[in-house]
């Protein structure tokens, strides 16, 4: 029941003279026509009603409007006549050539940091080859001593020594 109430409006000091429900009153609020705005170009101070601002937006000293005189740049509309492109352009050929110069050398240090690395893993994958082609050696010469021919291998089948001598004529076939 007390929202069916009807009130006025906060902005009715501003014109608004609409009597609203009170169960409606926070839509109306935030759309209502007769809401002091600030506009909203940097530098302007001016407060305009909902209603009016269109127009003030128009006709605002401080909205931003692009240069005629050829950088394209925007600039406040009263700033306009007095605007230098070449200053402009200068200024923003600094802004830019700054910002250059921190990602180059950003980027430098990050490319020496990396060149560190390659190094370290180039030093550490030619340890790890010189250990690996020592190891090789290594086990080369233990196969030569295991499977070298001065070395005498035992009679597998325990046969006496002299026995081990024969020739291919002196086997019997079975």
């Amino acid at each position: 029941m007390i929202n069916r109430l009807i009130i006025r409006c906060d902005n009715y000091s501003h014109g608004c003279i609409e009597g609203v429900k009170l169960e409606y009153y926070d839509v109306h609020e935030k759309q209502c026509d007769y809401l002091p705005l600030k506009c909203m170009n940097t530098g302007c101070e001016v407060t305009v009603l909902r209603k009016d601002m269109l127009a003030h937006e128009k006709e605002c000293h401080f909205r931003l409007v692009v240069c005629r005189k050829g950088c394209g740049f925007p600039v406040a509309a009263d700033q306009e006549q007095n605007h230098s492109c070449v200053a402009v352009l200068k200024s923003n050929m600094e802004g830019m050539e700054a910002m250059f110069n921190k990602k180059y050398k950003s980027l430098s240090e990050s490319f020496s940091k990396l060149q560190q690395k390659v190094e370290s893993l180039q030093t550490k994958l030619h340890l790890h080859q010189s250990s690996a082609a020592s190891r090789d050696s290594a086990n080369d010469d233990r196969s030569s001593y295991s499977t070298g021919a001065a070395t005498p291998v035992p009679d597998s089948y325990g046969e006496d020594e002299h026995n081990s001598q024969r020739t291919p004529d002196s086997f019997e076939s079975p």
